[in-house]
């Protein structure tokens, strides 16, 4: 008979044994999933993040052109867990403004654009482990325009998605897309609140 690997990732395997682990500390959890050497993370994808053209209203459209800034974010490694990146998060952004219509056009450098929009990334929490998993992401927003030396809008936002086990085996996978629902949740957000705000287009 052959032998046969099966390559579960840290996530998977914490899945298996999550109720012997429930009563593990963090500081416990945390060293379980470093011997046990977490492979298998996958990045956060923008068009995932990016809110969806044929779901979504349409807004008011902004006269003049914005460009976007991102901070805060992650690179994912092979060894940790699914995080967004600065340029994901950007693509992600753009793509929501075109698909909502809520500016003229979106610009590729600063010095063209009419408003500048400012997301920084402050906190993602994730799981360690769990068959539904719930990632919460705070990102503190702000918007100006050339005309002012200060924010014409300015907010934070936390957001909350769980993915659950019906969505994906793979706890891993799961991981990432509740990331990435989290992450769509707080940009569908902050364009929608931009939209309802007297302050902007306002000359």
């Amino acid at each position: 008979m052959t032998s046969q690997s099966l390559n579960f990732s840290t996530l998977d395997f914490v899945d298996i044994i999550g109720v012997a682990t429930k009563s593990v500390s963090l500081r416990s959890q945390g060293s379980l999933l470093v011997l046990l050497g977490g492979c298998g993370a996958t990045a956060t994808k923008p068009e995932a993040m990016a809110v969806d053209a044929h779901e979504t209203q349409r807004y008011e459209t902004i006269l003049g052109s914005i460009y976007v800034i991102v901070e805060g974010g992650n690179e994912t490694s092979s060894a940790g867990t699914s995080q967004i990146s600065n340029s994901d998060f950007r693509s992600a952004i753009v793509d929501s403004i075109k698909a909502t219509t809520l500016f003229e056009t979106t610009a590729d450098d600063s010095s063209e654009a009419s408003y500048v929009l400012h997301a920084s990334i402050i906190d993602v929490e994730q799981p360690s482990f769990g068959f539904s998993m719930t990632v919460t992401i705070e990102v503190a927003w702000s918007l100006g325009n050339k005309s002012e030396d200060r924010p014409i809008w300015r907010s934070s936002h936390v957001s909350t998605y769980t993915a659950s086990a019906g969505e994906a085996f793979a706890g891993v996978t799961r991981l990432r897309l509740a990331t990435e629902g989290a992450a769509k949740q707080n940009i569908t957000w902050a364009l929608k609140t931009i939209s309802e705000d007297d302050n902007v287009g306002v000359d």
